[in-house]
């Protein structure tokens, strides 16, 4: 559901935030939008998210303006030719301020909002950044065209959808620590799985509480990274996931535990536990196993348990769990998940945990090793 967290919290509460960033920059937002309105009060203005949807690709790879919030989210665990290991996130998210009916035609409009996440593990050195932007979608400065595979930007940071996989660019240089960068191409290694009851996937009691949510769990990664100016060819899988929908999270919930897990066997695993202010799961909470074809095992909340082990601190104060033990019955599952590094922290508007894991376990009587993604929200 992954990093699908932030796109619900702008929807909920980073509208002021916004309103300060977007104003302070240096282009200003056309007058004739009054953001705070725009973001604060919209319900009934975009489609409700309701089952039995067809789905047609790459079409659904793109844009779907009618709903209020999308992301596209790509996580990967990448080795380089000198056996140093990385890991990253890109996610790019689209909030609409009105509705394509409402849709104002001038190249000055902002009829909605982008943002982006961009960050870079550098696991053998313990080394973390991460970076953020927020962008108008008018005057080319961000968008969103379909009929390029599609193609979405903000600014320099790009996702591509190629014939048969993907093409992710992005860059940012700090100061004192130089350039960082990917420039990776991705080969599509498994069919998109729609997740949820046939991409339809609740998120909280109400029917309403719901994102259309599709994913392709295994994507065959090669290309460039630049960790503080140095270069690194690397290799390796990627994870993507993208959703949709209108309606924020349910009422009282704090946050959620998402984890996407790779095994060496070509299977996959995602869980995402929804949590409430009082520390209840939403029996919503779901997930799903990939087998080695491609074939998805639905799994509802009373089928695996995930029980944190430790806890990590991170420098800015927050609390995290930091090592978990996951089991699923079912397919005889037991697995141990560890971070590849503690600190793997998103300092954005909203501090949340993101970064790349080990699992080793078992399947039965046979060892299964894998590596993966967390992602950590609402702590």
């Amino acid at each position: 559901m992954r990093s699908r967290y932030l796109v619900l919290l702008l929807a909920l509460g980073l509208s002021a935030y916004l309103v300060v960033r977007l104003s302070s920059s240096p282009t200003p937002v056309t007058a004739s939008i009054d953001l705070q309105a725009a973001l604060s009060d919209q319900k009934g203005q975009f489609k409700e998210v309701k089952p039995g949807r067809t789905f047609e690709f790459p079409a659904d790879h793109g844009e779907h303006p009618e709903y209020k919030t999308e992301w596209w989210y790509f996580t990967g665990n990448l080795q380089s030719d000198k056996e140093q290991a990385f890991g990253y996130q890109l996610t790019l998210f689209r909030v609409g301020l009105s509705s394509p009916e409402q849709a104002n035609p001038s190249q000055w409009a902002a009829n909605s909002l982008m943002m982006g996440h961009f960050a870079l593990s550098n696991l053998k050195e313990e080394k973390f950044r991460s970076f953020e932007r927020f962008s108008r979608r008018a005057l080319g400065l961000a968008g969103i065209d379909n009929a390029l595979g599609p193609q979405i930007w903000l600014e320099n940071w790009k996702i591509e959808r190629l014939e048969s996989g993907w093409h992710l660019l992005a860059e940012a240089r700090e100061e004192e620590a130089g350039l960082f960068k990917i420039d990776l191409r991705m080969e599509d290694a498994k069919p998109v799985v729609l997740q949820g009851d046939g991409g339809y996937s609740r998120k909280g009691p109400g029917s309403e509480h719901a994102s259309y949510y599709v994913s392709q769990t295994r994507l065959s990664t090669s290309g460039e990274l630049v960790f503080e100016d140095k270069p690194f060819a690397v290799s390796g899988n990627s994870w993507f996931d993208h959703e949709w929908s209108s309606e924020a999270m349910a009422e009282g919930l704090a946050g959620w535990d998402w984890f996407s897990l790779q095994f060496e066997d070509n299977t996959e695993l995602m869980l995402y536990l929804l949590r409430y202010d009082d520390g209840r799961l939403e029996p919503a909470s779901s997930g799903s196993y990939i087998n080695a074809e491609g074939s998805k095992t639905d799994l509802v909340l009373d089928d695996f348990s995930v029980e944190p082990l430790s806890e990590h601190r991170s420098p800015r104060g927050v609390v995290y769990p930091s090592r978990w033990k996951i089991k699923v019955p079912s397919l005889a599952l037991e697995l141990e998940v560890k971070p590849r590094m503690a600190d793997q922290e998103m300092t954005s508007g909203v501090l949340y945990w993101e970064g790349a894991v080990t699992v080793q376990g078992k399947r039965g009587e046979s060892e299964l090793d894998g590596v993966g993604f967390v992602e950590l929200t609402g702590y």
